[in-house]
């Protein structure tokens, strides 16, 4: 009967602990909202210590420093899945916050569709580009015009739908190419969103069948 008693003791004692331990391990799980605050927050830090940096008011120590801090968060916002959160990131005018919410979404899209063999990874690809493309405002000109110009070298006839709804969308857009960026060049080709979307359509479908679509597209929002 003791022995019956301690070793229900020692159960419960177990299985307090094995509570306590959850209760810890869900205390410490991040907040992606939280995380997402900071990363801004840092990357609006980010980009007043290159400016200052220019004027030698900060050390590259100071950048290298911020940069190691985001690099963390980056991986706790993808481990988050947090779609939205990128898509927040995106908004934060400084071109590192631009490729930082880009790639970030294309992560998240590798990790979501990684382990299904039904999807061949260019297909991953395109996921992704298919939501940059879905992104609104001023802000987001540049990087959907980027997604527009992947999507036409897709060349996936099924994409056509999503690319003509950025048809009317005038909104100015400088297509950036990063290898070719420095501090001192902007390396981008000024355009507008609607321009590219034309390109990509013609891209997408051929230039004739492209311009064809276009023409059929108008006369339907003119009727």
């Amino acid at each position: 009967m003791k022995n019956a008693a301690i070793i229900a003791l020692v159960i419960l004692l177990v299985l307090s602990i094995t509570v306590n331990i959850r209760q810890c391990l869900k205390a410490r799980e991040p907040n992606p909202a939280e995380i997402k605050n900071k990363f801004i927050s840092l990357l609006e830090k980010l980009a007043d210590a290159h400016k200052e940096m220019l004027q030698r008011n900060k050390t590259r120590y100071d950048v290298a420093s911020l940069n190691h801090q985001l690099d963390s968060l980056y991986m706790e916002l993808i481990r988050a899945n947090d779609i939205e959160g990128f898509k927040q990131i995106l908004n934060v005018d400084f071109r590192y916050a631009k490729s930082m919410g880009v790639f970030g979404l294309m992560e998240i899209a590798n990790r979501n569709y990684s382990e299904r063999p039904d999807i061949r990874e260019e297909e991953i690809r395109e996921h992704a580009f298919l939501e940059l493309a879905k992104l609104t405002g001023n802000s987001n000109a540049n990087v959907r015009a980027m997604a527009l110009f992947a999507l036409g070298k897709c060349r996936r006839y099924e994409h056509k739908e999503i690319v003509a709804k950025c048809l009317d969308d005038n909104t100015d857009a400088d297509i950036q190419f990063p290898p070719l960026c420095t501090e001192s060049n902007s390396c981008g080709i000024s355009t507008s969103v609607h321009t590219m979307a034309h390109l990509a359509l013609r891209e997408m479908l051929g230039q004739q069948a492209g311009r064809e679509y276009i023409k059929q597209i108008r006369m339907k929002r003119n009727e």
